[in-house]
């Protein structure tokens, strides 16, 4: 986690390169290993051969020996015996060491020995029990594992990436000098825990562009480039070299409300790559459906050694279910571009976001029906403003509707078996109820006796005018002249007027 300088033969100075990444110099030169290789020497009771941690530092060289267009080459070997450790031996030395021969809070530290710009010597030592939690060894560790330490320990595989980034000649980046809030790069090389963090839902461990570059620009390599676009599962903040994981922004909302998910990508590789497609969804789970909701449909020019990271803000839609929402997001979803490795392109961010529920807003006015007294009437289906984000919805007649009238709970239908004619139009009181609220509105409701309800212009005889009356409305929708409650005047209205002809 910290780098100390020793010097052998000279005094270091830090220089900050193109790209953002830090590396020693030595008047004027940049300190290198010769040949680019470093060997580093393993003791066997901190690193036995076969042992997870064993295999987890191993990996971390490979990551780094593995950049392409980069010469750097790790070796190693596991000692027969463990030896004292002499940071001016020319042996660069592994192992792991009782927390008080550190300074307080240091979880790993490298001690950089040169000769001129050359590297003589890098002694590396692990914290074997940092900070009491001791390390997490897991492989695919999840989000809390990795953002959260304190629970289940330090990921030693990023810990071990960030030693080796020293071992290599990289120093911090960020410095530290910088001021608060300055802007700086995620990247293992962060001088704090998580060290640029993990990258796609499988949490990849493996360096980050700027390494990448910083690395290249050590040690120039002729290896074939690659492109290998990433997903990262840190991003910046505020608090320069500490990276946060990438979130979305408020926790809690409602729907149409302004939603903001931070993301970072980066292209690994050294080919640059143009017309990459990153989409994002809100999603009821961790993987991806037909039916999740689709926030953004992006797309980007990636240069190699590229990153990218920025704020999306979109609203979120008018109507959706009240729920946590995981947040998802995936770079080139399709596959169409070809990549050295398509597991680290996507990513599931670790806190949901909440939407809260609208309380129940009916749409206005229900409107005026009319029966018949004796003949079973059935209302339209209610609807509401947000009918997703509002239901479930409890319905309900309120203050004391007629004897015999129901409504459906769940569909807010109303039917009435065997209405009663009243010279007085019925005001049925229609309440929904979900979690969040009620609303109540009106539907108006008259109800004739059975003979008379052909007298449409209630003139107390079925005549030519109330023929008159329902041609005018012919076709239409309208509830007063639509005798028969099929939505729709028309002929067998008509008829109805025609059977009961003459007096009412």
């Amino acid at each position: 986690m910290t780098a100390r300088i020793a010097a052998f033969f000279g005094l270091l100075t830090l220089c900050a390169l193109a790209g953002g990444w830090n590396a020693w110099a030595y008047k004027g030169q940049t300190v290198v290993w010769p040949n680019a290789r470093c060997t580093r020497y393993l003791m066997p009771s901190s690193f036995p051969t076969g042992a997870i941690q064993t295999q987890q530092f191993v990996g971390a060289m490979v990551d780094w020996s593995s950049i392409d267009a980069c010469a750097f080459r790790f070796q190693y070997a596991v000692l027969p015996q463990d030896y004292p450790v002499d940071h001016f031996d020319g042996y660069s030395d592994t192992l792991a060491v009782a927390p008080e021969e550190l300074d307080p809070g240091v979880l790993a530290v490298t001690y950089a020995v040169n000769s001129g710009a050359s590297w003589y010597d890098m002694d590396m030592e692990f914290n074997n029990e940092p900070l009491v939690v001791g390390w997490n060894f897991v492989a695919q560790p999840t989000c809390i594992d990795e953002a959260m330490p304190g629970l289940n320990g330090f990921c030693f595989s990023l810990v071990a990436l960030h030693e080796c980034g020293h071992s290599i000649g990289l120093a911090h980046e960020p410095t530290g000098s910088e001021t608060p809030g300055a802007p700086w790069i995620v990247c293992t090389m962060n001088p704090n825990y998580a060290h640029g963090g993990s990258n796609g839902v499988a949490r990849v461990f493996e360096t980050h562009t700027d390494d990448r570059v910083g690395a290249r620009t050590l040690y120039p390599g002729t290896s074939a480039g690659i492109v290998d676009l990433a997903t990262m599962n840190f991003s910046w903040s505020p608090y320069v070299g500490t990276p946060f994981t990438v979130h979305s922004s408020p926790s809690s909302l409602l729907p149409g409300a302004e939603f903001t998910v931070r993301s970072a990508i980066e292209n690994l590789g050294s080919i640059d790559v143009y017309g990459v497609t990153q989409k994002m969804w809100l999603s009821a789970d961790e993987l991806i459906d037909p039916g999740d909701v689709l926030l953004a449909d992006l797309l980007w020019d990636l240069p190699g050694g590229e990153l990218i990271d920025f704020d999306l803000v979109t609203n979120l839609p008018y109507d959706i279910a009240s729920r946590d929402w995981h947040v998802l997001t995936v770079l080139d979803p399709q596959q169409v571009i070809p990549e050295q490795f398509e597991d680290n392109n996507d990513a599931a961010y670790c806190v949901p976001a909440h939407v809260s529920q609208f309380a129940p807003e009916i749409i206005a006015p229900l409107g005026q029906y009319f029966g018949t007294a004796g003949e079973l009437w059935t209302s339209p289906t209610p609807q509401l403003t947000r009918p997703i984000n509002m239901g479930p919805t409890v319905w309900s007649l309120i203050a004391s509707p007629p004897a015999g009238i129901v409504i459906h709970p769940q569909t807010g239908v109303i039917s009435w078996a065997n209405p009663i004619a009243n010279q007085f139009q019925y005001m049925l009181f229609v309440r929904a109820t979900n979690a969040a609220g009620t609303d109540t509105e009106i539907l108006y409701l008259g109800i004739a006796d059975s003979a008379c309800i052909a007298d449409v212009n209630e003139d107390g005889v079925v005549s030519a005018q109330d023929i008159s009356f329902i041609l005018a409305y012919w076709g239409s929708t309208s509830t007063i002249a639509d005798l028969d409650n099929d939505g729709l005047v028309g002929a067998g209205d008509l008829a109805i007027v025609l059977n009961a002809w003459g007096g009412c």
